[in-house]
């Protein structure tokens, strides 16, 4: 007697469902982390500056002016000012330095220390249109 193999459609069904499960065990984590981590809104530079302890070490979006200076423990340096002046040192320089005098949105992460101040490590510095 010959065996007979049952049809594998009848399988079909749960097989996309776990792979649609799977998809979203991956999806879902990393559209979560996405949203906590790059912040959705802007923060000002002034809010930066009152509440840098509670900003520090989170992805933040500010927009301001990149202006040069020279001196200091950094040397040469570009920050982002509003009219206040409040300022926030932008990492890495080079990201800064083709929009001096412009107005720019930067995007990274905020950082604060006691002994070297306010600074953002910028994934991208965008000039404003």
């Amino acid at each position: 007697m010959a065996a007979t193999i049952a049809p594998a459609h009848g399988r079909e069904p749960l097989r996309l469902l776990f792979l649609l499960a799977l998809a979203a065990l991956i999806v879902l984590p990393l559209a979560i982390w996405s949203g906590t981590h790059r912040g959705d809104g802007s923060v000002s530079l002034a809010q930066l500056a009152a509440k840098q302890e509670a900003y520090s070490g989170k992805y933040v979006q500010t927009h301001g002016v990149v202006r040069e200076f020279e001196g200091g423990y950094v040397g040469l340096h570009y920050v982002i000012e509003d009219s206040q002046p409040n300022r926030v040192l932008i990492q890495p320089p080079a990201l800064a330095a083709p929009y001096l005098g412009r107005d720019v949105t930067v995007v990274g992460r905020f950082e604060w220390h006691a002994e070297g101040g306010r600074y953002i490590n910028a994934d991208r510095v965008d000039p404003l249109k």
